[in-house]
């Protein structure tokens, strides 16, 4: 199974650039398959991103299922996220936010919070 990475609604460089970031580790060096996504259009600023480095902007993503394997990235807000995700196997958090609380998941999961610039320093 495809593990589907994704940041927060309305998309910014961070919540763009970080899935990409983490699907291609996944993918490349840890040998676990993963495909970065958004949950709406980017923003102008990366948009501009990925036209200057020749990215394929990431699929959009409208909601998750209890069989859909997620990392979430630049959020741990629920209120950001799609509506089911409280339904799917969330294997991994990496965020730079405060956290917000309301995130369930069905196992113990890595969880990585630092106070950096961007999700995508961590």
């Amino acid at each position: 199974m495809t593990i589907k990475v994704f940041g927060h609604l309305s998309p910014d460089t961070d919540s763009t650039g970080s899935p990409l970031i983490w699907a291609w580790y996944l993918t490349v060096c840890r040998g676990t398959p993963a495909e970065a996504r958004v949950l709406g259009e980017p923003n102008s600023e990366a948009l501009f991103v990925l036209s200057r480095w020749g990215l394929d902007k990431p699929e959009l993503l409208e909601d998750v299922t209890a069989d859909d394997q997620v990392v979430i990235v630049d959020t741990n807000n629920v209120a950001e996220l799609p509506t089911s995700i409280n339904d799917a196997h969330v294997i991994e958090v990496i965020d730079h936010h405060m956290l917000q609380g309301g995130l369930k998941t069905k196992s113990p999961i890595n969880i990585t919070v630092r106070p950096g610039a961007c999700t995508a320093t961590i």
